[in-house]
């Protein structure tokens, strides 16, 4: 009789586990847009000429049978979020990994994050709201050079 209950605990957990999924959330900090199938989100690595930020986007997943697969799995779900806001691209920022044990396994969960991203595609151009990164101006060199405010060493 204790063999059956072991069994039925074990499978209970087993599939609690198996039926995990990706978890993602979206905070909208820029203008959303009509939503779009993810297939038609692409995934960034570097920042693409012109584009406008929609959302910052976090996602988890736990399902992976690798951590690869994980980390898979939670970019999948970045560009769920992002199309549900329109972006038809993901701009990757940080992953991380998150190791833990279930029932004395190793239990991998990987995490993701990025910004959810509009890249604007031929003539036309993004607004003046973007939020983009600004050249740092140079910096103006003074008319004289600084005195010297210690002596030179002696040899």
């Amino acid at each position: 009789m204790k063999g059956i209950y072991a069994k039925v605990f074990f499978l209970v957990v087993l599939s609690a586990l198996i039926t995990s999924c990706s978890s993602g959330t979206a905070i909208v900090t820029g203008t959303k847009r009509t939503q779009i199938s993810s297939n038609e989100v692409t995934l960034y690595f570097s920042a693409p000429k012109n584009y406008e930020v929609i959302a910052l986007v976090e996602a988890s997943d736990d399902t992976g049978w690798t951590p690869e697969g994980s980390l898979k799995n939670a970019i999948e779900e970045l560009k769920n979020q992002a199309a549900k806001l329109g972006a038809n691209g993901v701009l990757l920022g940080d992953t991380s990994t998150i190791n833990s044990t279930v029932m004395g396994a190793p239990w991998i969960t990987k995490t993701a994050s990025a910004q959810a991203i509009h890249v604007f595609q031929g003539e036309v151009q993004a607004p003046a709201s973007v939020s983009r990164r600004q050249p740092v101006p140079p910096l103006s060199t003074p008319s004289q050079p600084p005195k010297r405010k210690w002596k030179k060493p002696v040899q």
